[in-house]
């Protein structure tokens, strides 16, 4: 009686130096945003919004996540700006006007956690690399 192929085993996804970056890089950003001593709202929308960005990379790939982020970037500050600028500056905005402008400066701040996680991604995929022997 013969066994069955046994299936092989999966080498692990992360390497402890992997790992090890990455807490690195978190505790890295914490401690830069409490230094800033922040509004507590802030603890909590930006990691969060990071941390979204950062799975949808994983799970989506950069299209969707750079979407996901540059739209409620859009939402965010669109939003505030059509409240906050024509009762600020009446004579120059428009509600519209406003929001347009909002939005559109909320995109390219959208886009910002994108290229930060991926350029992170990649310095922590090279330094992973170091001194790996590829047998």
């Amino acid at each position: 009686m013969t066994k069955p192929d046994t299936p092989q085993r999966q080498p692990l996804q992360f390497t402890l130096r992997k790992l090890l970056l990455w807490t690195f890089v978190v505790a890295l950003g914490l401690g830069v945003l409490a230094a800033g001593q922040p509004l507590p709202l802030v603890w909590l929308v930006l990691p969060g919004w990071f941390a979204t960005v950062f799975i949808l990379r994983w799970a989506f790939g950069n299209k969707w996540a750079g979407s996901v982020s540059a739209a409620a970037g859009m939402l965010l500050l669109g939003w505030n700006y059509s409240e906050a600028l024509p009762a600020l500056m009446p004579q120059r905005y428009s509600y519209l006007g406003a929001a347009i402008y909002g939005a559109t400066l909320g995109g390219l701040l959208g886009l910002s956690p994108l290229l930060i996680i991926e350029e992170t991604c990649r310095l922590i995929d090279w330094l992973d690399r170091i001194g790996q022997s590829h047998e």
